[in-house]
């Protein structure tokens, strides 16, 4: 009897605490259903007061100026440096091609000493940037010529002729 009266026990105590559990779940289910229904709302018509709108007229456009460039130029920027490190050099290469007027660079080319060190290819791109960094070894001469075209404009080309110094001889002691 008093395995049976321990399972009648459980099963009341089972059944208070779900229905302990039941009534705060709902309410707070209420309460979530409450906030969203909130929160998702159509303001009426009616309770809201128009805003007042400003209507202003667009101020003509300027006439753009005529430029003295034709169908454009090439602006090339091309800066160079060499360091000299503790072992070799380090060469600092930075280039800018800029496309003014009614222009679009087409290609941009870089050689050091003859060997393509860059290749665009076919773009359209009215600015072109890029810098390099590398090493070399000490007394290194290098030409780097940077070549932009543009469709209607001559090549233009940029050429830096660089020389890293050389290695210091050695301390005699």
């Amino acid at each position: 009897m008093t395995q049976e009266r321990r399972a009648r026990e459980q099963s009341t105590m089972s059944r208070s605490a779900a229905s302990r559990l039941r009534l705060p779940t709902a309410v707070f289910a209420l309460a979530v259903l409450f906030v969203i229904a909130m929160a998702c709302r159509v303001p009426d018509v009616a309770d809201s007061e128009p805003e007042p709108t400003a209507t202003v007229a667009p101020e003509p456009s300027p006439t753009p100026e005529a430029t003295n460039t034709g169908p454009g130029r090439i602006r090339t920027i091309l800066e160079t440096d060499c360091k000299l490190l503790d072992y070799g050099a380090e060469v600092s290469l930075s280039y800018r091609v800029n496309a003014v007027g009614a222009n679009r660079l087409s290609r941009v080319q870089m050689t050091l000493n003859g060997a393509y060190a860059l290749d665009t290819g076919a773009i359209s791109q009215v600015n072109y940037t890029g810098d390099r960094v590398w090493r070399v070894a000490a007394g290194t001469k290098i030409t780097v010529l940077l070549t932009a075209e543009s469709a209607g404009n001559p090549a233009t080309i940029a050429r830096s002729r660089i020389e890293c110094p050389e290695a210091p001889a050695p301390e005699r002691v």
